[in-house]
């Protein structure tokens, strides 16, 4: 149900190709891969990104993370399996993760706290998706 309502509002706001329509799934993947946001953010943070992270989950402006950075954090074996998941190429994952990610982190972060214990994750799906690029 979650992947539906992912895919079909990422398909209303950045297209309907193919490679968009995964974007839910690979966002899916990647988070049941790491342990959910919080493990996926501690994996960050462990890699060096500490600062970048903070800055998604904070109130002011995202730094950027490039798709290197996903790559030797995350790990290419881990990688290559959630595109496999999600249908997308490889070679594709770092560069959507890296566009994505931060935008994401940011809406489950609305007020500078990361907040995973009362997630309802039908509502969260449609309100981060619907504001991702306003």
């Amino acid at each position: 149900m979650l992947k539906g309502i992912l895919s079909s509002v990422v398909s209303s706001l950045i297209g309907g190709n193919k490679q968009n329509q995964a974007i839910p799934q690979l966002l899916q993947s990647l988070l049941s891969s790491q342990g959910g946001v919080e493990g996926l953010m501690g994996k960050l943070q462990q890699g060096g990104l500490g600062d970048v992270v903070s800055s998604w989950i904070g109130t002011g402006e995202n730094q950027e993370v490039s798709s290197q950075q996903i790559k030797e954090v995350i790990g290419e074996d881990a990688l290559r399996n959630v595109a496999q998941q999600a249908g997308v190429d490889e070679n594709e994952v770092p560069n959507l993760l890296s566009q994505y990610l931060p935008q994401v982190v940011d809406k489950l972060s609305p007020n500078g706290e990361l907040d995973t214990n009362n997630l309802d994750l039908e509502s969260l799906a449609k309100s981060t998706l619907s504001n991702l690029f306003k």
